[in-house]
């Protein structure tokens, strides 16, 4: 969450903020402390990320030279975003290595050519530029609640917007990384409150009817280098996709669970900035090791001792867009059924 003068912006993060953990939602939304040192989770999964958006633009060369640009577009990434956070090797300790992402990049655009086949790219035309371009890394900022006179604004970012050439519906596409097997977490399409924001976001930006979301989702695994799986990677469980579909009814019960958990959230920030309590309540152990465990453990299990907090941490206040700018932003600010960008 991140606020001016003017706005409060949230992304869909806010559901699990406090939920799960009040005290991590506090450290990371109101104190807005964040590690010191990269994280390799964030960092693989973006470079991933510059990775796949190069393959799709390159869609036309031969498939040598678009895995040589993907991979050239993943370390550019890595150096951006967090040159040491990486090792070089597959067998480091840490899954997440330059090697492994370099392979993952090739199997990936070796299984998925033939089927890509059958997508094209939605497009719009730039005013600006005077090209046709592709909905690729589709920012939205929405408005959809005020807070004491304040409006909140929903934001978010979404790879794709592609359209079946059989079928000729369009659909969200969405690429993960993840550490855990393709199978258990292709499952978390339902109830999935990202994957539905994108849904609403597309109706309400666009104007377009999304027939589903394309969950595209990539194992990053500890599987060692040689015998069957001479790069570590297995070509038939490391990756997946799967469709998932939205109704108006889902859309109408995101958006009662996103104000609904909104405005829970801003009551308990304004009740730490009012002193009314001193902190948020610790759902530990079962938050402190979820996903890989929480960024903020070493602060919880030292009564966020100062020289801790000073060493491992640093203050730095989320603004939409700062680092990682779209290619293209939307936005609606007016009240639901209100026409206005």
């Amino acid at each position: 969450m991140s606020e001016t003068e003017e706005v409060i912006f949230i992304d869909h993060s806010i559901h699990s903020a406090g939920a799960t953990c009040e005290e991590k939602g506090r450290l990371a939304y109101v104190e807005h402390l964040v590690p010191i040192a990269e994280q390799p989770p964030l960092v693989f999964g973006s470079a991933f990320h510059a990775a796949v958006a190069s393959l799709y633009s390159n869609v036309g060369l031969d498939i040598e030279e678009a895995i040589l640009l993907a991979q050239r577009a993943f370390t550019d990434e890595v150096r951006v975003k967090g040159p040491s956070a990486l090792p070089i090797s597959a067998d480091s300790e840490e899954r997440r290595s330059i090697e492994r992402g370099y392979y993952l990049i090739e199997y990936y655009a070796r299984k998925w050519r033939h089927q890509d086949v059958h997508w094209a790219d939605i497009t719009y035309f730039d005013p600006e530029t005077g090209e046709v371009k592709p909905y690729v890394e589709i920012g939205f900022s929405i408005y959809f609640m005020d807070w004491h006179g304040v409006p909140v604004v929903c934001v978010g970012k979404i790879d794709r917007l592609r359209r079946n050439r059989i079928d000729n519906n369009a659909y969200v596409w969405e690429t993960k990384t993840t550490s855990s097997g393709t199978s258990r977490y292709t499952e978390q399409v339902r109830p999935n409150h990202q994957l539905t924001t994108y849904k609403w976001a597309a109706r309400e930006l666009v104007g377009m009817d999304v027939s589903g979301i394309m969950f595209d989702v990539v194992h990053v695994s500890e599987r060692k280098m040689g015998g069957k799986f001479p790069h570590g990677i297995d070509n038939d469980k490391d990756f997946a996709r799967v469709e998932t579909r939205r109704s108006s009814i889902d859309i109408d019960e995101f958006l009662y669970d996103l104000k609904r958990f909104t405005t829970r959230w801003l009551t308990f920030r304004d009740e730490l900035r009012s002193g009314v309590i001193p902190r948020g309540h610790r759902n530990a152990p079962a938050a402190c090791y979820m996903y890989g465990g929480c960024h903020y453990r070493r602060a919880c299990e030292s009564n966020l001792n100062a020289m801790i907090m000073k060493n491992y941490y640093k203050r730095h206040v989320w603004h939409p867009w700062e680092h990682d700018k779209p290619k293209l932003v939307l936005g609606k600010v007016m009240p639901f059924g209100v026409s206005g960008t």
